[in-house]
């Protein structure tokens, strides 16, 4: 007689195979959700799981400290878990001392026997028939989605709300990680010198999204040591600036831009500057007030304002409560260099765009401090931060809001950017803890 499991699996015989990944896989052996009834190796023995084991994060089998007891022999160890058994040559195990004393091999399909260094198979349990359909459906589903849909959106009402609240805390912090990283880059690219990282992180910041890449270019080619023997004169800034991106290489007929070519050009002597490509920047398809040479003047007036206190001490009190960054006077009815708008009126950073440099400069570079220097109340002030700033607006957030999950602040925000982007578009349900409370369900 077959055994119940089994009877079961032919019940609603599917082939899962080519839906089946190693995260998931991880999950079932994690949280032990398979059939155990007479569970045995593919050589025959006996197999009891007395611990799963931890889940590895480093080099090496996929979890530690597992006990298992294998034809009545206890075992203690490390546990490899793949989708098929060969890939455990495909993935160069075979030869990596890393694996070579694993006591169990656990696979989805066993296609082909796995050999230790001496020459004895390994043992090895297959999942196929063992896994419950409702699991398998599910998880099917999850990975069924429209690339831009939130996979779990139809099954979002199944997982209670304090899961998904303690699962966007850990995503704000591993959003502010993943910052950090990007920071890192800067900071080992700028010789170490943080004054050289934030003066980066800022101009790259004041690009937003349509020309962060281009201020940052701009801002790999300027020094902020050169910049910073001009921190007090806001039209060398300007001319530093603009010559910089490129902008000032044309001659002009208004004074304003005159005057900047012409104090750029004595800089530029002096210092040995050479602009960048000016093609690189964008003003297709974005509104005239966003345009990157507002944005440069706005940014040379931060510079002015807060240059001296914020790159000499890296201190950010009083700046953020009331940060006015405007451009000068010319771009009042401006938006490109000799060419006049109807439109009259000062070009000042709007709330959302001080608030998206709290986001993504304030709150990321005082992690970053934190960590660089052990610091936890510095981490946990990059936290407060964000809870104390509006949350971003736009679609991915709509989509969140539209599924009842609460925003209130930029902490919630950057979690959920961070979550969509990292794990849902990636279809990284398994490892989520929102798609582990679904199937848990299933």
């Amino acid at each position: 007689m077959e055994p119940i499991h089994l009877r079961i699996h032919l019940k609603f015989m599917k082939d899962y195979s080519p839906l089946i990944k190693e995260d998931f896989l991880q999950y079932i052996w994690r949280t032990q959700k398979f059939d155990k009834g007479e569970l045995r190796t593919t050589q025959g023995n006996f197999v009891e799981v007395m611990k799963s084991g931890i889940l590895n994060r480093d080099q090496g089998p996929d979890f530690i400290d597992s006990r298992v007891r294998i034809g009545g022999q206890l075992w203690a160890g490390k546990v490899e878990i793949h989708t098929k058994s060969s890939d455990w040559k495909i993935h160069g195990h075979d030869d990596n001392p890393d694996y070579f004393n694993v006591i169990l091999h656990v696979v989805y399909e066993d296609d082909q026997p796995v050999k230790d260094q001496y020459g004895d198979l390994i043992a090895t349990i297959e999942l196929k028939d063992r896994i419950d359909h409702s699991i398998l459906e599910t998880y099917k589903y999850l990975n069924s989605y429209d690339f831009d849909a939130i996979p779990c959106e139809n099954l979002l009402d199944k997982v209670a709300r304090l899961n998904i609240t303690s699962w966007k805390e850990r995503m704000a912090v591993s959003r502010l990680e993943d910052k950090y990283n990007t920071i890192n880059d800067i900071f080992v690219f700028s010789k170490k010198n943080l004054h050289e990282t934030l003066f980066k992180l800022i101009c790259r910041t004041f690009g937003f999204a349509k020309n962060g890449t281009a201020f940052e270019w701009m801002a790999n080619t300027l020094n902020y040591k050169i910049l910073s023997k001009h921190i007090g004169n806001r039209h060398q800034i300007e001319s530093l600036l603009f010559g910089q991106a490129g902008m000032l290489q044309q001659d002009w007929k208004d004074d304003y831009p005159k005057a900047l070519k012409e104090e750029y050009e004595f800089l530029a002597e002096k210092y040995e500057l050479s602009p960048i490509d000016p093609t690189v920047w964008n003003f297709a398809r974005m509104r005239p007030q966003n345009f990157p040479t507002i944005r440069i003047s706005q940014l040379a007036d931060f510079f002015f304002k807060y240059g001296r206190k914020l790159m000499y001490t890296l201190d950010w009190t009083g700046i953020t409560a009331d940060l006015d960054c405007t451009a000068h006077k010319y771009w009042d009815n401006h938006f490109k260099f000799d060419s006049e708008s109807d439109q009259d009126r000062s070009k000042s950073l709007g709330k959302r765009s001080t608030d998206l440099i709290q986001i993504n400069v304030l709150a990321p570079f005082m992690f970053f401090m934190g960590v660089n220097k052990n610091n936890q109340d510095l981490k946990d002030q990059a936290l407060d931060i964000l809870q104390k700033t509006d949350p971003e607006s736009n679609g991915i957030m709509r989509k969140w809001s539209k599924l009842g999950v609460t925003i209130d602040h930029a902490l919630d925000s950057q979690a959920l950017l961070f979550l969509y982007k990292d794990y849902c578009m990636n279809r990284k349900c398994a490892q989520c803890n929102i798609g582990q409370a679904i199937l848990v369900k299933s």
